[in-house]
């Protein structure tokens, strides 16, 4: 059964850290890497539970790649 994500009441890292958890995953760890002049930085993240990447995620800032990775993490780990 696929669990829909839960975008009307928490944030993307907020609900993998909640599921991490209630799973005994551990806590979710995020790296980050930054391409293009200072002026328009893109940023990837990835997620590790357990030392895994089980999400990725790109943005304009490290938020919001932080939280398109929470969110891709999520799905998967839902699916």
């Amino acid at each position: 059964m696929i669990r829909p994500f839960p975008a009307a009441r928490i944030d993307g890292k907020t609900a993998l850290q909640e599921f991490a958890a209630a799973k005994s995953m551990g806590l979710p760890e995020y790296k980050i890497s930054e391409t293009g002049p200072d002026h328009d930085k893109h940023f990837k993240a990835e997620v590790l539970l357990s030392g895994n990447v089980v999400g990725e995620g790109e943005g304009k800032s490290k938020r919001d790649a932080e939280q398109a990775a929470a969110r891709a993490a999520y799905l998967k780990l839902n699916a």
